[in-house]
Protein backbone atom coordinates (compact mmCIF):
# COMPACT_ATOMS: atom_id res chain seq x y z
CA UNK A 1 0.00 0.00 0.00
CA UNK A 2 1.16 3.87 0.00
CA UNK A 3 3.82 5.07 2.29
CA UNK A 4 1.81 7.97 3.67
CA UNK A 5 -0.77 5.40 4.01
CA UNK A 6 1.03 3.09 6.24
CA UNK A 7 2.62 6.39 8.08
CA UNK A 8 -0.47 7.65 8.49
CA UNK A 9 -2.14 4.16 9.99
CA UNK A 10 1.40 2.86 12.00
CA UNK A 11 0.55 4.88 14.95
CA UNK A 12 -3.01 4.64 14.92
CA UNK A 13 -3.54 1.62 17.41
CA UNK A 14 -1.50 4.12 19.92
CA UNK A 15 -3.79 7.03 19.01
CA UNK A 16 -7.30 5.50 19.36
CA UNK A 17 -6.42 5.19 23.60
CA UNK A 18 -5.21 8.74 23.36
CA UNK A 19 -8.70 9.39 21.56
CA UNK A 20 -10.75 7.57 24.49
CA UNK A 21 -8.97 10.03 26.76
CA UNK A 22 -9.70 13.03 24.63
CA UNK A 23 -13.44 11.98 24.37
CA UNK A 24 -14.07 11.58 28.16
CA UNK A 25 -12.12 14.81 28.64
CA UNK A 26 -13.69 17.55 26.74
CA UNK A 27 -17.42 15.45 26.39
CA UNK A 28 -17.34 14.70 22.74
CA UNK A 29 -19.61 13.31 21.09
CA UNK A 30 -19.42 9.22 20.36
CA UNK A 31 -18.72 8.21 17.03
CA UNK A 32 -21.46 6.62 15.26
CA UNK A 33 -21.62 2.32 15.78
CA UNK A 34 -21.41 0.28 12.32
CA UNK A 35 -23.44 -2.47 13.64
CA UNK A 36 -21.54 -4.50 11.16
CA UNK A 37 -18.58 -4.38 13.13
CA UNK A 38 -17.66 -6.99 15.47
CA UNK A 39 -17.28 -6.56 19.04
CA UNK A 40 -14.11 -8.11 19.00
CA UNK A 41 -10.50 -8.32 16.93
CA UNK A 42 -11.59 -10.34 13.79
CA UNK A 43 -8.06 -9.19 12.20
CA UNK A 44 -5.44 -11.76 12.12
CA UNK A 45 -2.51 -11.62 14.90
CA UNK A 46 1.02 -12.32 13.68
CA UNK A 47 2.30 -12.14 17.50
CA UNK A 48 -0.63 -12.81 20.11
CA UNK A 49 -1.42 -16.14 21.67
CA UNK A 50 -2.15 -18.53 18.46
CA UNK A 51 -0.97 -15.88 16.21
CA UNK A 52 0.64 -16.48 12.91
CA UNK A 53 4.01 -16.34 13.81
CA UNK A 54 4.08 -16.76 17.69
CA UNK A 55 6.36 -18.91 17.17
CA UNK A 56 10.20 -18.19 19.55
CA UNK A 57 11.81 -20.81 17.28
CA UNK A 58 11.14 -19.12 13.87
CA UNK A 59 14.04 -17.47 11.82
CA UNK A 60 13.88 -13.79 10.70
CA UNK A 61 13.03 -14.16 6.84
CA UNK A 62 9.76 -15.41 5.94
CA UNK A 63 9.70 -17.00 2.17
CA UNK A 64 6.59 -16.19 -0.49
CA UNK A 65 5.30 -19.60 -1.73
CA UNK A 66 2.35 -17.77 -3.17
CA UNK A 67 1.75 -16.47 -6.67
CA UNK A 68 0.70 -12.93 -7.11
CA UNK A 69 0.38 -10.85 -10.47
CA UNK A 70 3.60 -8.97 -11.28
CA UNK A 71 2.91 -7.25 -14.99
CA UNK A 72 0.67 -5.06 -15.86
CA UNK A 73 0.00 -2.26 -18.44
CA UNK A 74 -2.35 -0.60 -15.99
CA UNK A 75 0.25 1.20 -14.18
CA UNK A 76 1.59 1.91 -17.30
CA UNK A 77 -0.27 4.61 -18.04
CA UNK A 78 -1.29 8.09 -16.50
CA UNK A 79 -3.88 8.96 -13.91
CA UNK A 80 -5.58 12.51 -14.08
CA UNK A 81 -8.08 13.90 -11.29
CA UNK A 82 -11.07 14.71 -12.21
CA UNK A 83 -14.54 15.87 -10.75
CA UNK A 84 -16.55 15.00 -13.53
CA UNK A 85 -18.87 11.67 -13.05
CA UNK A 86 -19.12 11.35 -17.25
CA UNK A 87 -15.70 11.27 -19.83
CA UNK A 88 -17.28 12.04 -22.81
CA UNK A 89 -15.14 12.70 -26.03
CA UNK A 90 -16.48 12.70 -29.33
CA UNK A 91 -15.05 11.90 -33.10
CA UNK A 92 -15.66 12.85 -36.83
CA UNK A 93 -15.89 9.89 -38.79
CA UNK A 94 -17.00 10.97 -42.18
CA UNK A 95 -17.66 14.37 -44.31
CA UNK A 96 -20.26 13.68 -46.66
CA UNK A 97 -19.13 14.87 -50.70
CA UNK A 98 -20.66 17.43 -51.99
CA UNK A 99 -23.31 17.47 -54.26
CA UNK A 100 -22.62 16.30 -58.05
CA UNK A 101 -20.86 18.25 -60.68
CA UNK A 102 -19.84 19.88 -62.76
CA UNK A 103 -21.89 23.31 -63.34
CA UNK A 104 -22.95 23.96 -66.55
CA UNK A 105 -22.79 27.95 -66.63
CA UNK A 106 -20.37 29.79 -64.55
CA UNK A 107 -23.39 31.26 -62.74
CA UNK A 108 -25.49 28.43 -61.88
CA UNK A 109 -25.88 27.30 -58.09
CA UNK A 110 -22.30 25.20 -57.42
CA UNK A 111 -23.21 21.63 -55.54
CA UNK A 112 -22.88 21.91 -51.87
CA UNK A 113 -20.31 20.84 -49.37
CA UNK A 114 -21.66 17.92 -47.35
CA UNK A 115 -22.05 17.39 -43.47
CA UNK A 116 -19.71 16.06 -41.20
CA UNK A 117 -20.82 13.14 -39.13
CA UNK A 118 -19.55 12.49 -35.51
CA UNK A 119 -19.57 9.58 -32.88
CA UNK A 120 -19.37 10.25 -29.11
CA UNK A 121 -17.90 7.66 -26.62
CA UNK A 122 -18.60 8.07 -22.66
CA UNK A 123 -16.61 6.79 -19.75
CA UNK A 124 -18.21 6.76 -16.89
CA UNK A 125 -16.50 6.69 -13.39
CA UNK A 126 -16.29 3.54 -11.35
CA UNK A 127 -16.57 3.27 -8.07
CA UNK A 128 -14.94 0.34 -5.64
CA UNK A 129 -14.47 -0.21 -1.76
CA UNK A 130 -13.27 -2.91 0.48
CA UNK A 131 -12.55 -2.41 4.45
CA UNK A 132 -10.51 -3.96 6.28
CA UNK A 133 -11.44 -6.45 9.26
CA UNK A 134 -11.89 -5.23 12.62
CA UNK A 135 -9.05 -4.38 15.00
CA UNK A 136 -9.37 -4.40 18.97
CA UNK A 137 -7.01 -1.71 20.35
CA UNK A 138 -6.18 -3.66 22.89
CA UNK A 139 -4.73 -6.62 20.70
CA UNK A 140 -2.73 -4.50 18.72
CA UNK A 141 -0.29 -4.48 21.04
CA UNK A 142 0.08 -7.87 22.72
CA UNK A 143 1.86 -10.57 22.22
CA UNK A 144 2.09 -14.14 23.15
CA UNK A 145 5.38 -14.16 25.87
CA UNK A 146 8.35 -12.14 26.26
CA UNK A 147 10.25 -15.11 23.69
CA UNK A 148 8.20 -13.74 20.55
CA UNK A 149 10.47 -12.34 17.78
CA UNK A 150 9.15 -9.29 16.50
CA UNK A 151 11.68 -8.39 13.50
CA UNK A 152 10.35 -10.88 10.90
CA UNK A 153 10.34 -9.74 7.43
CA UNK A 154 8.66 -11.39 4.26
CA UNK A 155 11.41 -12.71 1.19
CA UNK A 156 8.75 -11.66 -2.38
CA UNK A 157 6.22 -9.42 -2.86
CA UNK A 158 2.90 -10.72 -1.35
CA UNK A 159 0.74 -7.54 -2.09
CA UNK A 160 0.91 -7.87 -6.24
CA UNK A 161 1.03 -5.21 -8.78
CA UNK A 162 -1.10 -2.20 -8.21
CA UNK A 163 -3.53 -0.84 -11.36
CA UNK A 164 -3.31 2.62 -10.59
CA UNK A 165 0.00 3.78 -9.54
CA UNK A 166 1.33 4.32 -6.45
CA UNK A 167 4.18 4.50 -3.82
CA UNK A 168 4.52 1.63 -1.66
CA UNK A 169 7.15 -0.06 1.02
CA UNK A 170 8.58 -2.90 1.36
CA UNK A 171 6.78 -5.97 2.26
CA UNK A 172 9.34 -6.46 5.17
CA UNK A 173 6.97 -3.36 6.86
CA UNK A 174 3.62 -6.25 6.33
CA UNK A 175 4.90 -7.21 9.55
CA UNK A 176 7.52 -4.87 11.29
CA UNK A 177 4.70 -2.34 10.65
CA UNK A 178 1.94 -3.67 13.17
CA UNK A 179 -1.48 -5.65 12.47
CA UNK A 180 -2.83 -1.63 11.14
CA UNK A 181 -0.73 -1.87 8.29
CA UNK A 182 -0.73 -5.38 7.28
CA UNK A 183 -4.63 -4.91 7.47
CA UNK A 184 -3.77 -1.91 4.95
CA UNK A 185 -2.13 -3.84 2.71
CA UNK A 186 -4.73 -6.55 2.19
CA UNK A 187 -6.72 -3.66 1.50
CA UNK A 188 -4.24 -3.25 -1.28
CA UNK A 189 -3.70 -6.12 -2.66
CA UNK A 190 -7.89 -6.65 -2.68
CA UNK A 191 -8.24 -3.11 -4.27
CA UNK A 192 -5.54 -3.38 -6.83
CA UNK A 193 -6.31 -7.08 -7.96
CA UNK A 194 -9.94 -6.36 -8.63
CA UNK A 195 -9.18 -3.18 -10.49
CA UNK A 196 -6.07 -4.74 -12.77
CA UNK A 197 -9.12 -7.51 -13.41
CA UNK A 198 -11.63 -4.77 -14.17
CA UNK A 199 -9.10 -3.23 -16.58
CA UNK A 200 -9.49 -5.88 -18.97
CA UNK A 201 -12.69 -7.37 -18.07
CA UNK A 202 -14.38 -4.19 -16.89
CA UNK A 203 -18.40 -4.46 -17.66
CA UNK A 204 -20.97 -1.94 -16.30
CA UNK A 205 -23.76 -4.35 -17.04
CA UNK A 206 -22.37 -7.26 -15.60
CA UNK A 207 -23.99 -8.54 -12.23
CA UNK A 208 -20.99 -9.73 -9.91
CA UNK A 209 -19.19 -6.21 -11.18
CA UNK A 210 -21.80 -3.76 -9.60
CA UNK A 211 -24.05 -3.60 -6.74
CA UNK A 212 -27.62 -2.90 -7.73
CA UNK A 213 -27.67 0.77 -6.01
CA UNK A 214 -24.48 2.04 -6.82
CA UNK A 215 -22.06 0.34 -4.08
CA UNK A 216 -19.70 -0.98 -7.10
CA UNK A 217 -19.61 0.38 -10.17
CA UNK A 218 -17.40 -1.12 -12.84
CA UNK A 219 -16.05 0.67 -15.92
CA UNK A 220 -15.73 -0.89 -19.27
CA UNK A 221 -12.07 -3.07 -19.93
CA UNK A 222 -9.46 -2.93 -22.40
CA UNK A 223 -11.45 -6.27 -23.71
CA UNK A 224 -14.54 -4.21 -24.66
CA UNK A 225 -12.65 -1.18 -26.11
CA UNK A 226 -10.28 -2.80 -27.95
CA UNK A 227 -13.16 -4.14 -30.32
CA UNK A 228 -14.98 -4.29 -33.43
CA UNK A 229 -18.51 -3.71 -32.94
CA UNK A 230 -18.86 -0.04 -32.15
CA UNK A 231 -21.86 0.63 -33.96
CA UNK A 232 -23.88 -1.67 -31.26
CA UNK A 233 -22.39 -0.30 -28.21
CA UNK A 234 -24.54 1.33 -25.81
CA UNK A 235 -21.75 3.52 -24.37
CA UNK A 236 -21.56 5.07 -28.00
CA UNK A 237 -23.90 7.31 -29.76
CA UNK A 238 -23.65 9.51 -33.50
CA UNK A 239 -23.28 8.21 -37.16
CA UNK A 240 -20.92 5.97 -38.70
CA UNK A 241 -19.83 4.73 -35.20
CA UNK A 242 -18.26 1.75 -36.91
CA UNK A 243 -15.70 4.03 -37.94
CA UNK A 244 -14.22 3.41 -34.47
CA UNK A 245 -13.66 -0.66 -35.13
CA UNK A 246 -10.54 -2.03 -33.77
CA UNK A 247 -8.78 -4.21 -36.55
CA UNK A 248 -9.63 -7.19 -34.81
CA UNK A 249 -8.44 -10.82 -36.11
CA UNK A 250 -8.59 -14.60 -35.62
CA UNK A 251 -5.96 -16.66 -35.55
CA UNK A 252 -7.58 -19.30 -35.25
CA UNK A 253 -8.62 -19.81 -38.47
CA UNK A 254 -4.94 -20.16 -39.69
CA UNK A 255 -4.68 -23.17 -41.64
CA UNK A 256 -2.54 -25.31 -39.04
CA UNK A 257 -5.57 -23.91 -36.05
CA UNK A 258 -3.57 -21.36 -34.83
CA UNK A 259 -0.77 -22.81 -33.05
CA UNK A 260 2.21 -21.02 -32.80
CA UNK A 261 5.43 -22.47 -34.72
CA UNK A 262 2.61 -24.82 -37.23
CA UNK A 263 1.23 -21.02 -38.53
CA UNK A 264 3.49 -18.21 -38.71
CA UNK A 265 2.32 -15.50 -36.46
CA UNK A 266 4.43 -13.25 -36.93
CA UNK A 267 3.15 -12.68 -40.82
CA UNK A 268 -0.54 -11.56 -38.73
CA UNK A 269 1.37 -9.03 -36.77
CA UNK A 270 2.69 -7.15 -40.09
CA UNK A 271 -0.82 -7.54 -41.54
CA UNK A 272 -1.70 -5.74 -38.22
CA UNK A 273 0.60 -3.32 -37.58
CA UNK A 274 0.64 -1.83 -41.67
CA UNK A 275 -3.20 -1.87 -41.88
CA UNK A 276 -3.20 0.53 -38.66
CA UNK A 277 -0.31 2.31 -39.51
CA UNK A 278 -1.94 3.28 -42.84
CA UNK A 279 -5.39 4.45 -41.11
CA UNK A 280 -2.98 6.76 -38.85
CA UNK A 281 -1.13 8.26 -41.72
CA UNK A 282 -4.52 8.77 -43.78
CA UNK A 283 -6.22 10.42 -40.39
CA UNK A 284 -3.29 12.48 -40.33
CA UNK A 285 -2.37 11.53 -36.39
CA UNK A 286 1.01 10.58 -36.88
CA UNK A 287 3.26 10.51 -34.78
CA UNK A 288 1.82 7.76 -32.61
CA UNK A 289 3.07 5.54 -30.14
CA UNK A 290 2.28 1.64 -29.84
CA UNK A 291 3.08 -1.40 -27.74
CA UNK A 292 2.29 -5.01 -28.35
CA UNK A 293 0.74 -6.26 -25.08
CA UNK A 294 0.34 -10.29 -24.38
CA UNK A 295 0.89 -12.71 -21.20
CA UNK A 296 3.76 -13.27 -20.40
CA UNK A 297 3.23 -17.50 -21.58
CA UNK A 298 2.09 -16.26 -25.25
CA UNK A 299 5.69 -14.20 -25.11
CA UNK A 300 8.07 -16.55 -23.77
CA UNK A 301 6.58 -19.19 -26.20
CA UNK A 302 6.10 -16.75 -29.55
CA UNK A 303 9.51 -15.41 -28.97
CA UNK A 304 11.41 -18.80 -29.56
CA UNK A 305 9.31 -19.05 -33.12
CA UNK A 306 9.84 -15.17 -34.16
CA UNK A 307 13.30 -15.11 -35.55
CA UNK A 308 12.98 -17.68 -37.61
CA UNK A 309 9.50 -16.24 -39.06
CA UNK A 310 11.50 -13.03 -39.42
CA UNK A 311 14.45 -14.40 -40.87
CA UNK A 312 13.19 -16.74 -43.57
CA UNK A 313 9.42 -14.93 -44.00
CA UNK A 314 7.83 -18.35 -42.85
CA UNK A 315 8.93 -21.31 -41.06
CA UNK A 316 6.40 -24.14 -42.40
CA UNK A 317 5.24 -24.82 -46.06
CA UNK A 318 1.68 -23.79 -46.30
CA UNK A 319 0.51 -27.24 -47.63
CA UNK A 320 2.25 -29.38 -44.90
CA UNK A 321 2.41 -27.06 -42.00
CA UNK A 322 4.55 -30.20 -40.24
CA UNK A 323 7.34 -30.37 -42.88
CA UNK A 324 11.15 -29.76 -41.98
CA UNK A 325 11.89 -26.04 -43.55
CA UNK A 326 16.09 -25.74 -43.14
CA UNK A 327 17.15 -21.94 -42.46
CA UNK A 328 20.82 -21.28 -43.68
CA UNK A 329 21.81 -18.17 -42.26
CA UNK A 330 25.21 -16.58 -42.32
CA UNK A 331 25.24 -13.90 -39.12
CA UNK A 332 29.54 -13.44 -39.52
CA UNK A 333 30.74 -17.32 -38.64
CA UNK A 334 28.89 -17.82 -35.98
CA UNK A 335 25.29 -19.62 -37.29
CA UNK A 336 23.41 -18.41 -34.65
CA UNK A 337 21.73 -15.49 -36.06
CA UNK A 338 18.36 -17.49 -34.95
CA UNK A 339 19.55 -17.38 -31.49
CA UNK A 340 20.87 -13.86 -31.45
CA UNK A 341 17.62 -12.16 -32.45
CA UNK A 342 15.60 -14.10 -29.99
CA UNK A 343 17.90 -13.30 -27.61
CA UNK A 344 18.01 -9.40 -28.24
CA UNK A 345 14.44 -9.36 -28.31
CA UNK A 346 13.69 -10.84 -25.05
CA UNK A 347 16.42 -8.76 -23.11
CA UNK A 348 15.27 -5.56 -24.90
CA UNK A 349 11.50 -6.47 -24.94
CA UNK A 350 11.00 -5.04 -28.48
CA UNK A 351 10.45 -6.23 -31.76
CA UNK A 352 10.81 -4.89 -35.09
CA UNK A 353 7.81 -5.06 -37.67
CA UNK A 354 7.47 -3.74 -40.58
CA UNK A 355 10.56 -1.40 -40.33
CA UNK A 356 9.31 0.26 -37.03
CA UNK A 357 10.46 -0.92 -33.35
CA UNK A 358 8.07 -1.34 -30.82
CA UNK A 359 7.93 -2.20 -26.98
CA UNK A 360 6.38 -5.45 -25.66
CA UNK A 361 4.68 -5.24 -22.09
CA UNK A 362 3.63 -8.07 -20.30
CA UNK A 363 0.31 -8.05 -18.52
CA UNK A 364 -0.87 -11.38 -16.27
CA UNK A 365 -4.33 -9.89 -16.66
CA UNK A 366 -4.41 -10.08 -20.15
CA UNK A 367 -6.65 -13.02 -21.43
CA UNK A 368 -5.88 -16.57 -22.00
CA UNK A 369 -7.18 -19.91 -21.02
CA UNK A 370 -5.44 -23.12 -20.47
CA UNK A 371 -6.85 -26.31 -22.37
CA UNK A 372 -7.90 -28.91 -20.04
CA UNK A 373 -5.54 -31.83 -19.94
CA UNK A 374 -2.70 -30.25 -22.19
CA UNK A 375 0.25 -28.13 -21.60
CA UNK A 376 -1.96 -25.88 -24.42
CA UNK A 377 -2.50 -22.02 -23.55
CA UNK A 378 -4.66 -19.73 -25.68
CA UNK A 379 -4.43 -15.91 -25.82
CA UNK A 380 -4.76 -12.80 -27.45
CA UNK A 381 -1.74 -10.29 -28.75
CA UNK A 382 -2.78 -6.50 -28.63
CA UNK A 383 -1.51 -3.99 -30.42
CA UNK A 384 -2.12 -0.40 -28.08
CA UNK A 385 -2.11 2.83 -28.72
CA UNK A 386 -0.58 5.44 -25.80
CA UNK A 387 -0.42 8.45 -27.59
CA UNK A 388 -2.14 9.73 -30.88
CA UNK A 389 -0.47 12.84 -32.45
CA UNK A 390 1.19 14.08 -29.08
CA UNK A 391 -2.14 13.17 -27.28
CA UNK A 392 -2.47 10.43 -24.45
CA UNK A 393 -5.42 7.87 -25.68
CA UNK A 394 -5.18 5.57 -23.02
CA UNK A 395 -5.41 6.76 -18.48
CA UNK A 396 -7.00 6.51 -15.81
CA UNK A 397 -9.59 9.46 -14.60
CA UNK A 398 -9.61 9.26 -10.97
CA UNK A 399 -12.14 11.10 -9.13
CA UNK A 400 -9.50 13.52 -6.89
CA UNK A 401 -10.25 13.50 -2.79
CA UNK A 402 -8.53 16.61 -2.56
CA UNK A 403 -11.18 19.07 -3.75
CA UNK A 404 -13.37 18.53 -0.85
CA UNK A 405 -11.94 16.76 1.95
CA UNK A 406 -8.55 16.90 4.27
CA UNK A 407 -5.86 14.60 4.09
CA UNK A 408 -5.96 11.31 6.49
CA UNK A 409 -4.81 12.32 10.23
CA UNK A 410 -2.06 10.85 11.41
CA UNK A 411 -3.23 11.36 14.84
CA UNK A 412 -6.92 11.31 14.96
CA UNK A 413 -8.91 13.96 17.87
CA UNK A 414 -11.90 14.37 17.03
CA UNK A 415 -14.84 13.22 14.21
CA UNK A 416 -13.96 14.88 11.00
CA UNK A 417 -10.32 13.27 11.17
CA UNK A 418 -12.01 9.99 11.23
CA UNK A 419 -11.99 10.20 7.18
CA UNK A 420 -9.32 11.55 4.42
CA UNK A 421 -7.66 10.86 1.41
CA UNK A 422 -4.21 9.46 0.52
CA UNK A 423 -1.66 9.41 -2.43
CA UNK A 424 -2.66 12.81 -3.65
CA UNK A 425 -5.72 12.25 -3.70
CA UNK A 426 -6.34 8.95 -5.15
CA UNK A 427 -7.53 7.27 -2.32
CA UNK A 428 -10.24 7.87 0.31
CA UNK A 429 -10.44 6.19 4.01
CA UNK A 430 -13.14 6.30 6.28
CA UNK A 431 -12.40 4.54 9.93
CA UNK A 432 -15.63 3.44 11.60
CA UNK A 433 -15.73 2.51 15.63
CA UNK A 434 -17.75 0.60 17.71
CA UNK A 435 -15.97 0.89 21.19
CA UNK A 436 -12.87 0.21 21.09
CA UNK A 437 -13.27 -1.94 17.50
CA UNK A 438 -12.73 0.09 14.57
CA UNK A 439 -12.49 -1.11 10.47
CA UNK A 440 -10.83 1.20 7.97
CA UNK A 441 -12.66 1.45 4.39
CA UNK A 442 -10.97 2.94 1.95
CA UNK A 443 -12.52 3.75 -1.81
CA UNK A 444 -11.14 4.81 -4.85
CA UNK A 445 -13.05 5.95 -8.12
CA UNK A 446 -11.45 5.53 -11.37
CA UNK A 447 -12.52 5.53 -14.97
CA UNK A 448 -10.71 4.03 -18.00
CA UNK A 449 -10.39 6.48 -20.60
CA UNK A 450 -9.80 4.64 -24.20
CA UNK A 451 -10.15 7.71 -27.05
CA UNK A 452 -8.48 5.36 -30.34
CA UNK A 453 -10.31 2.30 -30.62
CA UNK A 454 -9.98 2.70 -33.92
CA UNK A 455 -6.23 3.03 -33.78
CA UNK A 456 -5.71 -0.52 -32.13
CA UNK A 457 -5.78 -4.03 -33.20
CA UNK A 458 -6.27 -7.59 -31.66
CA UNK A 459 -4.97 -11.60 -32.76
CA UNK A 460 -7.45 -13.55 -31.09
CA UNK A 461 -7.33 -17.47 -30.48
CA UNK A 462 -3.05 -17.29 -30.44
CA UNK A 463 -2.37 -20.93 -29.26
CA UNK A 464 1.28 -22.29 -27.55
CA UNK A 465 2.04 -25.71 -26.48
CA UNK A 466 4.94 -25.84 -23.58
CA UNK A 467 6.84 -28.47 -22.37
CA UNK A 468 5.53 -28.08 -18.98
CA UNK A 469 2.63 -26.86 -17.58
CA UNK A 470 3.19 -23.39 -16.57
CA UNK A 471 2.57 -21.28 -13.81
CA UNK A 472 -0.43 -19.06 -13.32
CA UNK A 473 -1.30 -16.62 -10.82
CA UNK A 474 -5.01 -16.05 -9.98
CA UNK A 475 -5.93 -13.31 -11.04
CA UNK A 476 -10.06 -13.18 -10.33
CA UNK A 477 -10.80 -10.41 -8.29
CA UNK A 478 -10.11 -10.46 -4.78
Amino acid sequence: MATNIERTLQQLAESQLLLMKRMEANSLPSYPVNRAIAPQQTAQNFYGTGGLFADCALDRPVLNAMLSPTNTIANDIPVIPTRDSLVKYGFITDIADAGAGPMDYPCDDPPQVGDVSACFASFGIGRLEYSTETLEVDELIMRAHQGIREDLYFVGDIRGVSAIPSDRELDRGAILGGAVNRQMQLWGRSTQKTLNYWFWNGDPTAGPQNGAHGGWKSFWGLNSLIADDYDDKDFVTGTNCAALNSDVKDFSTAEGGGVVGVDGIYEWMQELEDTIYQRASYMNVLPARWKWVMHPILWGQIVKHLPCEMLSDTCSTPNNPNASVVLNVNDGGGGFANMTLREQMKSSMTIDVNGRTYEVKLDDFAPITKTVGQNEYTGTIFFVPYTVGGEDVLYWRNVDYTLFDQALSPLPGNQTDMLGWTDGGRYHFVIQHNGRCFIVRGKVQPALVFRAPHLAGRIDGVKVRTLQTKPLPDTTPA
